[in-house]
C-alpha cells in the first residue's frame, strides 16, 4: 500500500476583554496578595481593597482613589470637585472625567470625554489623546512651516505608525522593528516565561491570551492554566474558583461560577491522498428462507470462483431459461458487466429454489 499525507494546522487564539478583577471577587488568597491594591483577611479569608490612604503611590491607577489639592490619596468624589494642571489628566481623577475651562490654577475637571483639539495645544506635554476616531495628537514637525508643533495624525492601526518610532509605540500593541515597520506585537516576542502572559491588542479593546511552551506562544484558551497561573497570565481578568478547579473570568461571572469566558477563533485544514491495493478472499456461510416465484431469463459469461455453502428452504415456483457460457473470460464494457452481474444473481437464485 502507498500511503501519502499532508497535514497543516493553525492554531486558534485566545482573546478577552480587558476587565479587570475587583479585590473583593479574588477568592483565593495567593491572586489576593498577588495585587498590591488589595489585602487579604486571614481570618475571614477574604479580599478587599485596600484604602486610598494607603495607596498614594498607585493613587491615579486606582478605580475609586483620587489625589486632592494637596497630593493625599482620597476616596473619589466627583468630577467638579478636582482640578489639574494640564489638559488630559482630569482621567487620572477618574476615567468619566475631561477637563473644562481653563483657570489660573489650571483647567477645572468635569464628567465627560476628553476630545483634545491638537493644533491648539502649544505644548509637547498636552500633545496626546485622540482627536477623532481616527486621529491621534502628535508632536511633529509641520511638513509645511517645518516648526514641531501638535499635529492630528491619522492613526487607526499599527502600520499607521510606520513614519516615526515614537508615534508607533504610543500604542502598547504596536512594535516597532529594526526593518523600521510598526507591526502588532505577538506573543513571540517575549523570550522569557515570566512575562509570557498576554498581549494587547489594539488601544487595549482586547488581550491575546499566551503560554509557555518552551517558547511564548498563543494559547487556545484559558483551560490550559494552572490555578498559579490564572490571575497573573490574564492580567488580572481572570481568577480561579476553588470549588470548580476552574480559570473564570470576573467581569461577568459570579465567584460562584466556573465558567471560562473569551473568544476563541482559529483555521484547521487537513489535506491527503491515499493511493493502495486491496487484495482478498471471502469465503462464508449463507443460511435462510425463500418463499416466492422467481421467472426470467438470464444469459451471460462467467468468469471466477465461488467457495461456501448455502443452507435453507425454499418454496415457490420459479419458471425460467438459462442460457450462459462459461469461457473464463470478463466482458469489458463496465455496464455489460453490471447487467452481467445482474444476471448471474437471478440465474443462482433460480437454480436454489428449483
Amino acid at each position: 500500500m502507498l500511503l501519502f499525507a499532508i497535514l497543516s494546522i493553525t492554531l486558534a487564539t485566545f482573546t478577552f476583554d480587558d476587565s479587570q478583577c475587583t479585590c473583593n471577587q479574588l477568592v483565593v488568597e495567593t491572586e489576593c496578595k498577588f495585587n498590591t491594591q488589595c489585602t487579604w483577611d486571614g481570618v475571614a479569608k477574604t479580599c478587599s481593597r485596600k484604602s486610598c490612604a494607603d495607596l498614594k503611590d498607585q493613587c491615579a491607577s486606582t478605580q475609586g482613589c483620587a489625589l486632592d489639592s494637596n497630593g493625599n490619596c482620597k476616596d473619589f468624589t466627583k468630577c467638579a470637585d478636582y482640578t489639574v494642571s494640564g489638559l488630559g489628566q482630569c482621567q487620572s481623577k477618574d476615567k468619566t472625567c475631561t477637563e473644562d475651562q481653563h483657570t489660573s490654577n489650571g483647567y477645572t475637571c468635569k464628567t465627560g470625554t476628553y476630545v483634545p483639539e491638537c493644533q491648539k495645544i502649544t505644548n509637547k506635554t498636552d500633545c496626546k489623546g485622540y482627536q477623532t476616531s481616527t486621529q491621534v495628537c502628535f508632536w511633529t514637525t509641520n511638513p509645511t512651516t517645518k516648526v514641531s508643533e501638535c499635529m492630528p495624525i491619522k492613526y487607526t492601526s499599527c502600520e499607521d505608525g510606520q513614519s516615526d518610532p515614537n508615534l508607533c509605540t504610543l500604542n502598547s500593541s504596536c512594535k516597532y522593528t529594526i526593518e523600521k515597520k510598526c507591526v502588532p506585537k505577538t506573543c513571540a516576542d517575549v523570550t522569557t516565561e515570566f512575562y509570557c502572559t498576554a498581549i494587547p491588542q489594539w488601544n487595549n479593546s482586547k488581550m491575546t491570551l499566551c503560554q509557555w511552551n518552551g517558547n511564548c506562544q498563543e494559547a487556545s484558551g484559558v483551560e490550559v492554566l494552572t490555578q498559579a497561573k490564572c490571575y497573573s497570565s490574564t492580567l488580572k481578568n481572570y481568577h480561579w474558583i476553588t470549588s470548580t478547579n476552574k480559570c473564570t473570568l470576573c467581569a461577568t461571572t459570579p465567584a460562584s461560577s466556573g465558567t471560562p469566558t473569551g473568544t476563541s477563533t482559529g483555521t484547521s485544514t487537513s489535506t491527503g491522498t491515499s493511493t493502495g491495493t486491496t487484495t482478498g478472499t471471502s469465503t462464508g456461510t449463507t443460511t435462510g428462507t425463500s418463499t416466492g416465484t422467481s421467472t426470467g431469463t438470464s444469459t451471460g459469461t462467467t468468469t471466477g470462483t465461488s467457495t461456501g455453502t448455502t443452507t435453507g428452504t425454499s418454496t415457490g415456483t420459479s419458471t425460467g431459461t438459462t442460457t450462459g457460457t462459461s469461457t473464463g473470460t470478463k466482458p469489458n464494457d463496465a455496464q455489460t458487466q453490471n447487467k452481467f452481474s445482474q444476471l448471474v444473481v437471478i440465474s443462482l437464485f433460480m437454480a436454489l429454489i428449483q
